[in-house]
This record gives structure tokens, sequence and C-alpha cells, in this order.
């Protein structure tokens, strides 16, 4: 929204040049204060007014003539804020983002020009940017300091964003009492956590540039006097200085000794006799087992184990900051328990709910085989376990899946993309590992860290070859040795990794659904896949021949394939494999006229953000994807993306058929998830250019889970000899948003 200018603004009166005619031969004269600027009533709004004015798109107000007044509430001398500053008046506070700094201070009644300004909000947070506080800024008293509101922390709502407010009765979380305030060493900012005597709880964010950064807080209870900021739909504290915490009393109990204690084991009994919902007036306590710091898990999630060495999986509403070794007390009364692909826990956890008793020694983990643990998952799950004498195969990294082995069996250990240490390299041997056992539809477990791995000896898994189309490498070796490109490695084809359900499985017998990979071993009857070699099949001549949807014939023939041995599905595997050598006859090449598989990031694809704060990106599933994810933070977000491709030129081309290789979860409705093309769009905005053709009438995921499922083919046939582009049209809303992911995309042709 653009607001025009004002005229209403009277013109100030100047009597300088009068002055200096008549007293032009005497001592100039000092005023003794400024010239007074009178201002039309009607340019002045409130800042409630001028929050009122955002309705969900910028307001730049150009040459506006609109003024608010208020009262410096924070400024940045401290260091807390950078180009930034509080204003207040008597309803309602706003942040300010200056391009330049002005002279202004905490305390001074200021006049804002809203000239050259933009109203919009930045991951929750309603702020007025493009300020230059040299210009725009006019101080017109000093030390005009406001008292602050004084509410409780349920009271702090978006209402009193930008507002001073005073908090009484309340402590910092054990975890955080006595910490400093932020990290002053490398200049990192840090989240502390509040709480009040009835558990709720509060962020108070400092800036490691903060002049009171390395400052401990304290270690009692009292009050605290902050701005109210939000970040992502989380209310959040500013301080301005360590002497507006005053918490010099004793720190009282957290809530909840009086709640009935339940048990772990209590909680799996109720389950499994259909009951879903806690008793009310219930707690659980335990200790925290996951290690938050580096974040194999998600961060609403966390695991705890009760005085029984029983575990169970915690998921919070939002971001928890439950420490490793935390013994903790969880009010419980009523919240839901559910499995989440196959994993038992206790859901939609307020975070105030949790409040840190003390700290602990996590339990010792209890020796298990791989077997054991499968075979007695329900004794085990979310428990720490130790499984000794381990093999981890070398090569790839930590992210995904990594099959691990014992002489009882094989069990994926999992890492999540974001964890601190999911792109370090995989130094193949024998460890002893400590684990969490969980399970994604199938048992697995998660290292908290690398030093859950204790590195006992190396490995010499054996094998043969060099790597030569003379002398290739037998499974074995490829397994167990999994790097280098451009290598031959022979064996039988046994199979093929199908990715239609979810978790993906192996298949050994016809029929075949996947056409995109085939497994090999060094024995025609192998089914152990710590025995077995997964191998990409990319579009074109390799998987015309190989692939055992079109070719079930070949099942059981011994092949030499080249490729790059690198991690696949998760596993040790051959990717982009570019020859073969098979007995047989080979089927006709097909024409491969467009492909991307978005192996390290987006590609020849560009993101076009229409609304929303979420993008297009880059992950890591599938062996790399193009991503959109409208759910942030624990809720939904309102959100249009387009994911667009560049030209691809048709010209000569007959019979195009369009092939995808896409996943869906926690679907919306596929209206919200479109595959378009047009043969006129001029690369500008996709929603003013184009007449864009949503293609339907091909297989599509189900929705419901992580499974990768083929379009089959799409015939745009009626395109041939043209310029089209392609485009994934995604949105979501504050009422659902789907997980959408797109792991390749091909255009084919006759020759």
């Amino acid at each position: 929204m653009n607001i025009k200018s004002s005229n209403n603004i009277l013109i100030l009166m100047l009597f300088s040049g009068f002055f200096l005619f008549i007293f032009g031969n005497c001592e100039r004269l000092e005023l003794d204060k400024p010239p007074i600027q009178s201002i039309d009533q009607d340019s002045i709004i409130t800042i409630k007014e001028l929050r009122n004015m955002f309705e969900g798109e910028p307001v730049n107000f150009g040459n506006s003539g609109f003024n608010i007044f208020g009262i410096v509430t924070m400024d940045e001398s401290s260091g807390n804020i950078y180009r930034e500053a509080f204003v207040q008046d008597d309803d309602a506070g706003i942040i300010l983002r200056m391009t330049q700094t002005g002279e202004f201070q905490e305390g001074d009644s200021v006049r804002i020009s809203l000239r050259g300004t933009i109203l919009n909000d930045y991951r929750s947070m309603l702020q007025l940017t493009e300020l230059d506080g040299t210009k725009n800024v006019v101080v017109q008293a000093k030390e005009k300091h406001l008292d602050p509101l004084l509410l409780t922390i349920p009271e702090i709502t978006r209402q009193y964003q930008g507002m001073l407010v005073k908090l009484e009765n309340v402590q910092f979380s054990l975890s955080h009492a006595g910490q400093p305030y932020a990290n002053a060493e490398d200049l990192q900012a840090i989240n502390r956590t509040i709480e009040d005597d009835k558990g709720n709880s509060i962020i108070v964010r400092t800036s490691g540039y903060a002049d009171f950064a390395s400052e401990l807080t304290p270690e009692g209870s009292g009050s605290l006097i902050g701005l109210v900021g939000e970040h992502d739909n989380q209310m959040q504290l500013f301080i301005r200085r360590t002497a507006e915490v005053v918490m010099d009393q004793e720190r009282f109990e957290p809530p909840g000794s009086d709640l009935e204690l339940l048990t772990i084991a209590q909680i799996k009994e109720m389950y499994d006799n259909g009951i879903e919902n806690l008793p009310p007036n219930t707690r659980i306590e335990g200790i925290i087992i996951s290690d938050r710091e580096h974040e194999n898990l998600p961060g609403q999630n966390a695991y705890i184990m009760d005085e029984n060495n029983d575990g169970i999986a915690l998921r919070f509403q939002s971001w928890h900051s439950l420490d490793k070794g935390s013994i903790v007390r969880v009010s419980s009364g009523e919240l839901p328990i559910t499995r989440f692909n196959g994993l038992l826990q206790v859901s939609e956890i307020p975070v105030g709910n949790a409040n840190v008793l003390d700290f602990g020694e996590v339990p010792e983990p209890t020796v298990v085989t791989i077997q054991e643990l499968k075979d007695n998952f329900g004794q085990y799950e979310s428990t720490l376990i130790k499984i000794q004498n381990a093999i981890i195969p070398g090569g790839g990294t930590f992210q995904g899946n990594v099959s691990v082995q014992d002489n009882t069996g094989s069990i994926m250990m999992f890492t999540t993309s974001w964890a601190s240490f999911a792109n370090t390299t995989v130094i193949g041997g024998i460890y002893d590992i400590t684990a969490i056992a969980s399970i994604f539809n199938s048992p697995q477990i998660l290292i908290r860290s690398l030093d859950d791995l204790e590195f006992i000896d190396d490995y010499d898994p054996g094998g043969t070859g060099s790597g030569t189309f003379e002398d290739p490498y037998n499974v074995a070796y490829a397994y167990n040795n999994n790097s280098g490109d451009g290598v031959w490695v022979q064996g039988y084809i046994i199979g093929v990794m199908e990715t239609d359900v979810d978790p993906f499985e192996p298949n050994f017998n016809p029929p075949f659904r996947t056409n995109s990979n085939i497994i090999i071993a060094d024995s025609p009857g192998e089914t152990n896949m710590n025995q077995a070699l997964i191998v990409q099949l990319p579009v074109g001549p390799v998987r015309n021949a190989l692939n055992l949807v079109d070719n079930p014939q070949i099942l059981g023939e011994f092949a030499k394939l080249k490729g790059n041995l690198a991690a696949y599905f998760g596993v040790p595997g051959l990717r982009e494999t570019s020859d073969f050598w098979i007995d047989g006859d080979i089927p006709p090449e097909i024409n491969t006229v467009f492909e991307e598989n978005f192996t390290s990031d987006l590609g020849v694809f560009s993101n076009y953000n229409i609304s929303g704060n979420e993008n297009w990106q880059w992950v890591q599933f599938n062996d790399g994807s193009a991503s959109m994810n409208g759910f942030v933070a624990g809720s939904p977000r309102e959100n249009e993306n387009w994911l667009i491709s560049p030209e691809i030129s048709l010209d000569g081309e007959t019979g195009a058929i369009l092939r995808i290789s896409e996943t869906i979860n926690f679907i919306t409705s596929y209206e919200d998830m479109k595959v378009m093309i047009a043969n006129d769009f001029d690369g500008s905005n996709p929603t003013e250019s184009g007449n864009w053709i949503h293609l339907t009438g091909f297989n599509r995921p189900p929705g419901n889970n992580w499974s990768v499922v083929e379009s089959g083919d799409i015939d745009i046939s009626q395109f041939d000899g043209q310029t089209i582009h392609l485009v994934f049209k995604y949105i979501s809303t504050t009422s659902g948003a789907a997980a959408w992911q797109i792991s390749q995309i091909t255009i084919v042709a006759d020759e």
C-alpha cells in the first residue's frame, strides 16, 4: 500500500532575513530555543493507528506527511540492538529499523515523520523500516521516561509488541540460571528462558554484542523489565540493562509437585489399552537423555527416561530448551498419547509444562545386540542402548541413514540434515555405539553427537578388484570402501529398492514398481542388504536397459556397472551410473531432452515468492530434492511459491513426455501443489505472464508419508516444437501446510 503526499503541513515562518537586514551591523544574537514547527493535526496518527494500517502487505509511506509521536523506550547504546529503537505512546509500541541512527536517546520524546518509511513485518514482528534517524526523527523533549506496564507471562501477546513491560515473581529456568546472557566471545545471541511460579515461560533474547552479554543471569527470583518482541509466533523480551533484572529472592519450587506421578510403564500400558489422553492432574518426571545442542532431532522433540529406566519421546508445541541431563517435571494432564510413524510420544506439550528440577548423570546405556534390540524393541524404545563391536562402513556422510551391523544383524543409524555432524565424513571401522533406540516405521538408532561413537578397531572388509572394466570391484569391496568416481563394479542383479512405500524397502521378487535403481550382490540369491549395493539408474540408456520394471528378465543376470561410489539412500551405493555391460539385447536409446536431479542445489530452477517468508530450497532427501514446506515453528504459514524452470526448447522434438519423481506429506489438497506448463511465459511474474496449463491425470503420492512416487509418462506432445517453461506452484495457509519434495524432472522425446 502506498500513502500519497499530504499537503497539510504548515510552512515554517522564517524572519531571519528581515532581522539580518535591520540588525546587519549589530552583534549576532543566540536563540534560546529552536524555531517552533507547526504540524497539521490531521497528519498526526497514534502508534496503534499506524499498526492497524498493516493488513499483511508492506505499507510504503512514500511522500506521506503522516507523523507519530512517542517516547523512546530503548536505544542501541547497550549494544543489545543495532540500528534499532523501540518507541511507545500511551497505547502501543513499535520497533524502528534505521538506515542511519540519530541523536535521540532512551527517554526522549520524539516526533517521527513517516516520509520514505515502510511498515512491514519480519518473522511475526511488526516494524517501521527504511527510517533515517538523522532526518525522520525530531527530539521534542528529554527525560520523559515511561513506567513499564505490569503484566504476567500469559498476558504478553502480540498486542504488546514493542512495549515496555515488567514481570514480577519470575526466575530464570534452572538450566539458564547462572549462565551468561549471551556469547560475548563469539558475538552470538542466546535465548534464555524465564518462568513464573505457575509454569509459564518466555524467552529473554540477548545479543552477543550487548555490553552485558558476559554477565551471568541471576539464580534467584524477582522481577524483570524488558521490551516485547516476537519471532516466528514466539513472544520474547529484550532487556535494556541488568539493573532492571532484580532477582534477589529465593527461587520458588516449580509447579506440579501435587500432581499424581505417572511412570512411563503406566503410560505405555494406557496406550496399549486404547487410552488416547493421559488422566488429568498427572505429571511425568525423569531425566532428558537427548542432546538438543547437536540437533540430531527436531527442536520440538526430546527423549526422557524415568527412575525405572523406561523411556518415551516428548513432543512439544514449540522449540524447548531442555538440555541433556536435565531432571524435569512435565505436567501431563489430558495430553494426547500418540504414535508418529511408530514412535510412542506424549504430544502437544506446551513448553511451559516442562520445568527443570535439577541436573544429573544420564543413565548408563543398556548393552544389546542389534537382533535383541529388534526382537524386544518395546522394552528398549526411547532409552539409551549400546551396541558393541558394530561395523560402520566408510564413505559418505552421516546425514540420512547409515547401515550399521554386528554379528546378529543390521540396523539404520539416522542423522537429520541439520545435525551438527550431518556433513561429517563417516570413517569406516569397528565401534561401540551409544544411541537412543528410536523408530521410523522400523527400528533405528540415533546418536546424539560423535562422542557416542567409540572407535575400537579398523575393519578389513575384504573384497577384490581394482575398479577397472577388466578387474572390477566386487560388491563386498564397493560396499565397505564406498568412495571413488568413475569405477567399475560387478555383481548379480538381485532386486530393487522400492520408493513408493514409507519407509523404502528392498524387493527381491517381481513384479517390480521402481525403475530408478537396482540392487546388486556378489551372490545371485543374496537378500542381506549389508551384502548388497544399491545402484542409481539415471534416465537414458542405462535405465532403459537395466530397470527391472521394464526388464524383469534380467533379474539374476551378472553385470558390470560404471559409476561413482557414494552413499545412496543413506547406505553405500553406486551413483551416476554412466556405463554398463550385460548379456542380452539392449533396448533402443531414448532421447533425453531435459533432466534435473537436484543433486546439490535447485539446479537450473528458480524460486519465485508471491507471498510468505518460506521459499523453495534444496534438501538432501532422496539424494537431493527441491523442497517447499509452509509449516514453520510448529504452525502452518501462509505462502505462495513457484518453482520455475528455465526455457526448455522442444524444437524438432516429437512425442514429448514429462516424468516427475515427487513426495507429498501432510497433504492439504493436490490443488495446493500444481504442476503446470506454458509456452508464453516471459520470465517475469508468473502470476501475470503465461497461460499456465495445469497438468493432471498422472500418478501422485498419497500425501500421508515420505514415499517417492514416479509420475509415469505425462504427455506434453501438444508442445512439440515449442519453447516451454515448467512450474511447480505451492500454496499453504494458516489452516494447513503440506511438505512437497521433487527429486527428479525429466523430459524425453522420440529420436
